[in-house]
């Protein structure tokens, strides 16, 4: 196994491609989606350049279990705020004769 595999760059670079695919879904087609794409990226580069650097602070100032501990809240916050979004995406019928798949959820 090499160290690529498992590096945050390759693990960003290979979860980046999926994440604006499903913006793209939600914007749709017939739209121009390049500033909301654009934005998107930004916010994950911001917070993939910003948290590392606080939590390098946090643990030189405080302590590593403070450091660990925020960063395990923030995760919370983030997917406690995920798990309440709504779904948006709608099924489609294919045709005008046949009904709209039912949701599974």
């Amino acid at each position: 196994m090499s160290f690529a595999r498992f590096s945050p760059v390759s693990a960003a670079a290979s979860s980046g491609r999926r994440k604006q695919a499903s913006v793209s879904d939600v914007i749709g087609t017939g739209r121009n989606g390049g500033k909301a794409l654009a934005g998107f990226q930004m916010c994950q580069d911001f917070g993939a350049i910003i948290g590392p650097l606080l939590a390098g602070f946090l643990a030189d100032t405080l302590n590593y279990e403070i450091a660990f501990g925020i960063s395990a809240l923030v995760a919370l916050v983030g997917l406690i705020g995920w798990s309440l979004v709504p779904r948006t995406i709608r099924p489609v019928a294919l045709d005008e004769e046949s009904p709209a798949p039912k949701n599974p959820r």
